[in-house]
């Protein structure tokens, strides 16, 4: 038989559509078959494996002195029929198992021979006998897709991953698009260069909801006839209707990702569809013992055994993660087969109870921490925000007012550390809603954690109504404790909107603190009185107040008393214009409130160092802090954190009815929220509408600063966002010229960080990062990182 013969025997070698973003896996899959006997591609249903093996035998064939064999084994049913399919295939009759591995040596006779084995996993029990045909004839190699990886010697296993769907990953480019966006844009028959950022956005969703499976993202981008991108993202929240519909001449297990999945699930035994059912309960992953308390109760096989067998059938994925315990997680699609078949079985009612109960008992705290004690932040695993989230929501949907407080209380820390505060506050309220009572500590508790959340969202009227509720529970209750925390909320809530009447409330929390002898509560109330004597522009007073609090952070206080006070020094002398020194300070303090996860305080640090920047004449450097702080303020949803951002960005903006806009916008949401703003900020604000009025002139001026006064909040952030990358893509010099900052984030990229990377790095915005990383292209001439990167090696920056 000559070489390639047996090619014309399928079709399945000439795929009808192009491959996208295999190119490294291909490469691999070519040199593990001219290494190892047998190589398995495994992986979900969908993910492509068959397409790799087809692209990877194919290049075998065009090095001349393989042979190539492709055999499907989709429609074998019976494991038996393998040895006859493989004779069949080979022209060998009457070969019995037994003598087919001698039978197949004599006729390969020594060619170089790669077969390829199409869908393994329903005949698994011989896989044997492909380690015997490799022991019989050493020419042969074998390269096998299977959704079960072989277990055999000889065999390499290469999983195959789904495409990935995001941008930080596609590529060294920050303009490259992510493989699986590419995929959808090709199969969707849609220009790529006319597709805006949104219309960009809604495909990532897609994708990401695809699990970034190549079948998923076909049959989705089918739909964008009947749907536009924005409806197809929106409806993709339930994924498994809508991708239907694949193409007629597909095999019937890959019509839908539905039968594809099924295909999968109906390979596994009784107990095994049992777990993998129960485990789709789960949000964000799971561990070993989670998943023994959870989906294992009442089975007879060990929870290992299970795991082991989900993991070899491609069901369940090991979350790459360096930390213990070890976790697992399913796809999406599967977890919403899964969710299903837990519905179908009448079962979502008994294992969603014990998946609650089982989270809220880990969770168990006393009702003395509040959500910025380290401790409680370390209460538990953050990887279990996801089935945190997941049990709340049940217990709200089942009406149970205490259990859902309590573990609404245990959630703060994590909706306080990644700025989901709109989330808390929807969870909170919906609690409060809930018919019937709760224990007076326990509803005190809630109403200053709802008050906290409130309050960092700029609605400080509805903040202080909360607090002062929580503190009438606390005093009927005699809880000075409780008091403590929430006259402490109070303070805040007040003193944002009214200096004045702040600074008698926080004289009566500083005498309780010292009533109570509590020597943290003090220092921290002394810090709160300073602050507010420096809103009302009084600094001699704060300053009068740091001999005391720096003498109690030296004999009493703890590190987190000593960060704070050291920002307030640094505050302390930024409200009173002496930059220079203030500046030390503030960096330090974003470097803690950063990895403490204070937003809030994040982006306050930022401001600080963008207004830094500002007074030295630093346009572009104060560009890339307002950028950052902007991003944070959008986040976490704080209105009077975006008023601020909204001026500052007018501040450095090169267009003045742009800057008339914001500066219209920023007091309409100041007056929105009763803000009274800062001397400092007045300062900056007064300035910015001298300069507007100067350049526009009066009646011009009030025309776009009564406009900006209509714009809603997400319309306000994208103009002043646009305004800050105007100055950061401000003209560059042709030269090879790196400013500081662009020659720190060439060493970054020497190093192979990312742009998320960078930016986390030097405190600035992603977007603020990919903008240098730009520019430096453009100076340098150069199309890549790799190329900026050789750059820098060359000429010694790096």
């Amino acid at each position: 038989m000559a070489a390639g013969s047996f090619l014309n025997q399928t079709t399945m070698m000439v795929p009808p559509t192009s491959l996208i973003g295999r190119e490294e896996l291909i490469r691999d899959t070519v040199q593990s078959v001219a290494q190892a006997r047998v190589t398995t591609l495994t992986g979900p249903g969908g993910v492509g494996k068959t397409r790799v093996a087809l692209d990877a035998a194919r290049r075998h064939l065009e090095m001349g002195a393989w042979r190539v064999v492709v055999i499907p084994l989709a429609s074998v049913a019976d494991s038996c029929q393998v040895a006859p399919v493989l004779a069949q295939w080979f022209g060998l009759a009457d070969v019995d198992e037994a003598s087919l591995p001698d039978r197949l040596s004599h006729a390969i006779n020594g060619q170089e021979t790669l077969v390829v084995l199409d869908n393994f996993e329903q005949v698994l029990p011989r896989a044997i006998l492909l380690a015997d045909i490799v022991a019989a004839c050493p020419t042969i190699r074998f390269l096998v897709t299977s959704r079960v990886r072989l277990r055999i010697s000889f065999e390499r296993e290469m999983p195959v991953p789904p495409l990935s769907f995001d941008r930080e990953k596609a590529g060294s480019d920050h303009c490259d698009v992510a493989p699986a966006v590419r995929l959808f844009v090709e199969r969707a028959s849609l220009d790529l260069n006319a597709l805006d950022s949104g219309e960009l956005l809604a495909i990532e969703q897609i994708c990401h909801r695809a699990d970034g499976l190549p079948l998923a993202i076909e049959l989705a981008a089918s739909k964008t006839r009947l749907l536009g991108l924005n409806e197809l993202a929106q409806r993709m929240t339930t994924a498994l209707p809508l991708l239907v519909d694949g193409p007629r001449d597909a095999p019937e297990r890959l019509q839908t990702m539905h039968s594809a999945i099924r295909w999968s699930y109906d390979l596994l035994g009784p107990e095994e569809q049992h777990f993998f059912v129960n485990l789709s309960v789960f949000s964000g992953g799971f561990t070993i013992a989670s998943a023994a308390g959870i989906a294992a109760q009442g089975l007879t096989t060990d929870v290992m055994t299970l795991l082991q067998s989900l993991l070899d059938h491609s069901l369940i994925v090991r979350m790459a993660d360096s930390e213990s315990p070890q976790r697992f997680t399913l796809l999406e699609t599967l977890r919403e087969f899964g969710r299903e078949q837990l519905r179908c079985e009448g079962r979502e009612d008994s294992v969603h109870d014990r998946h609650a109960q089982w989270f809220a008992s880990l969770l168990e705290t006393d009702a003395n921490r509040d959500v910025h004690t380290s401790l409680w932040l370390a209460t538990t695993d953050a990887r279990d925000e996801g089935n945190l989230r997941t049990a709340l929501s049940w217990m709200l949907s089942r009406g149970d007012k205490p259990a859902a407080a309590r573990l609404a209380l245990l959630l703060t820390p994590f909706w306080w550390r990644n700025g989901f505060f709109s989330s808390a506050r929807e969870n909170l309220n919906a609690i409060l809603a809930l018919p019937g009572s709760l224990p007076p500590e326990l509803m005190s508790r809630l109403l200053g954690a709802a008050s906290e959340f409130a309050m960092q969202q700029s609605d400080f009227k509805i903040s202080a109504h909360l607090a002062s509720e929580a503190l009438e529970i606390a005093r009927e209750m005699g809880d000075q404790v409780q008091m403590l925390r929430h006259l402490r909320r109070l303070c805040w809530a007040t003193g944002v909107t009214d200096h004045a009447a702040a600074i008698p409330l926080v004289e009566e929390t500083l005498e309780l603190s010292r009533r109570l002898g509590d020597m943290e509560a003090i220092i921290q109330t002394i810090h709160l009185l300073q602050c507010m004597w420096v809103y009302a522009g009084d600094f001699e007073i704060a300053q009068e107040l740091t001999t005391e609090a720096g003498t109690l952070v030296r004999a009493f206080g703890n590190e987190t008393n000593r960060r704070e006070h050291q920002h307030i020094q640094g505050s302390l002398r930024f409200f009173a214009g002496d930059f220079d020194a203030s500046e030390p300070f503030i960096l330090d303090a974003l470097e803690w409130r950063r990895s403490t996860g204070s937003r809030v305080f994040e982006m306050h640090c930022l401001r600080d160092l963008g207004r830094i920047a500002l007074e030295r004449g630093d346009m572009r450097g104060a560009a890339e802090r307002f950028s950052s702080a902007l991003d944070l303020a959008n986040l976490i949803g704080s209105r009077h954190g975006l008023s601020y951002c909204l001026v500052e960005a007018a501040a450095v903006s090169r267009d003045a009815e742009t800057a008339a806009m914001l500066f219209g916008g920023a007091e309409a949401m100041r007056k929105s929220i009763s803000l009274e703003s800062m001397p400092i900020e007045v300062a900056l604000q007064e300035r910015v509408l001298r300069s507007c009025r100067d350049s526009l002139g009066p009646a011009q001026f009030e025309v776009m600063r009564s406009l900006g006064g209509t714009k809603p909040p997400s319309e306000l952030v994208r103009l002043a966002q646009k305004a800050l990358d105007t100055q950061l893509d401000a003209p560059r010099a042709p030269d090879h010229d790196l400013s500081p900052r662009e020659r720190e984030v060439l060493v970054l990229i020497c190093q192979g960080k990312s742009d998320r990377e960078i930016g986390e790095m030097l405190f600035i915005s992603r977007r603020t990062a990919a903008s240098h990383s730009g520019n430096i292209l453009a100076k340098l001439g150069v199309h890549s990182r790799a190329e900026a990167a050789a750059w820098a090696v060359r000429n010694e920056v790096a």
